[in-house]
């Protein structure tokens, strides 16, 4: 806009001296200059210092003729993109004096610096305005990347964490196994041995031995089984916890497909499908008329995924997005997923997590 206006300036300053045939080298070194000042302040965000210069060559064409006195639109234009408004005092005090009566020519030369000073003033607004929006995009923009790196920090610890727990965890596991079940386990490799070794010359006493061989080796078994049960949960979370939803589900029938490889995949992933397959299912019962439910559950290497598909007559431009849908729709957001639903022979809510790449740690 800025520059558009000084082009237009500048091509009407052009054609009145063409018209007026104002031909004086002095002139048009002076107009010359008013147009690279004029170009040097769009350039630059121009300054106090270029509009005295353009003032001072706008005072001397003026003097030559009264011709002149439209350069003033230049100065005026720069002074309110400067907003330095106690300079409009020169132009305008400049016209008043050449033109000492009211005048046809007075009027069109106070009129055409009046419409300067406006198109300056709302140049000068929207260019405000427009700094205003970039710098909330730019701000917002930072926010986000923040966010995401706030994400993708919080992701990394809770791998490391997980990480050294289970390191703890197989830790624990293998001193408890060595330290208990171990070393009664070579007792009796031992007292085996020994039993064999006697076996022709004591047979009653290699007997004895083997007799109690066996009974510390069940002993052993009894001991390894504990050890296996104390380590085990009494209830597992992630996929056992989405089957045991699914089989609590009376409202209709339901049938739930697993595809992929769960063994390995990250506990608060499957816990945060568990909690929207419980509000997915909490759903059809309130708002639905099927009397069938499908659960397609699906891990891949680059995403993870939860269908809900209901054989109901519901569709999804009548279902208004409360609480439960809400709720499902932030749960997913803030680990980086999203949540949809819609229509399609029946109402389909889906649950998707794009899982970021990770490369195997070869001491797991």
């Amino acid at each position: 806009m800025k520059i558009l206006v000084r082009i237009v300036l500048a091509i009407f300053t052009i054609a009145a001296m063409i018209q007026y045939k104002r031909t004086d080298t002095f002139e048009l070194a002076l107009v010359l200059i008013l147009f690279v000042l004029s170009a040097y302040n769009a350039k630059f965000d121009g300054s106090v210092l270029s509009i005295l210069f353009m003032t001072g060559a706008c005072g001397y064409l003026t003097t030559t003729t009264p011709l002149y006195l439209f350069t003033y639109a230049f100065v005026v234009f720069e002074i309110m993109l400067l907003q330095k408004y106690f300079l409009l005092l020169v132009p305008f005090t400049v016209v008043m004096l050449i033109h000492t009566s009211f005048t046809p020519d007075f009027s069109k030369d106070l009129l055409l610096l009046v419409f300067a000073a406006l198109l300056g003033f709302g140049t000068s607004y929207f260019e405000k305005k427009e700094k205003l929006i970039y710098e909330m995009f730019d701000r917002e923009r930072n926010y986000r990347y923040e966010t995401e790196r706030s994400k993708d920090e919080l992701m990394s610890l809770t791998r490391e964490i997980g990480h050294s727990t289970r390191l703890k965890e197989r830790n624990r596991i293998a001193r408890d196994i060595h330290d208990n079940v171990g070393h009664k386990l070579a007792g009796i490799i031992i007292q085996l041995r020994a039993a064999r070794k006697l076996q022709s010359v004591e047979p009653q006493r290699a007997g004895q031995l083997m007799d109690d061989g066996i009974t510390r080796l069940s002993g052993a078994m009894d001991l390894l089984r504990e050890t296996v049960h104390s380590i085990k949960p009494a209830k597992d979370g992630g996929l056992d916890q989405i089957k045991e939803i699914v089989d609590d589900f009376k409202f209709c029938d339901i049938d739930l497909s697993v595809n992929g490889d769960f063994n390995d995949e990250e506990p608060a992933y499957l816990n945060i499908l568990a909690k929207n397959l419980k509000e997915s299912l909490t759903n059809v019962a309130r708002h639905s008329d099927a009397d069938k439910v499908d659960v397609l559950l699906e891990s891949r290497p680059g995403y993870l995924r939860m269908v809900v598909k209901d054989n109901g007559t519901k569709k999804a431009e009548d279902i208004r997005e409360g609480m439960g849908l809400s709720g499902m729709r932030e749960r997913l957001r803030n680990i980086g997923g999203n949540f949809s639903f819609g229509y399609e022979d029946g109402f389909v809510q889906v649950s998707f997590i794009t899982r970021r790449e990770q490369h195997e740690d070869p001491r797991i």
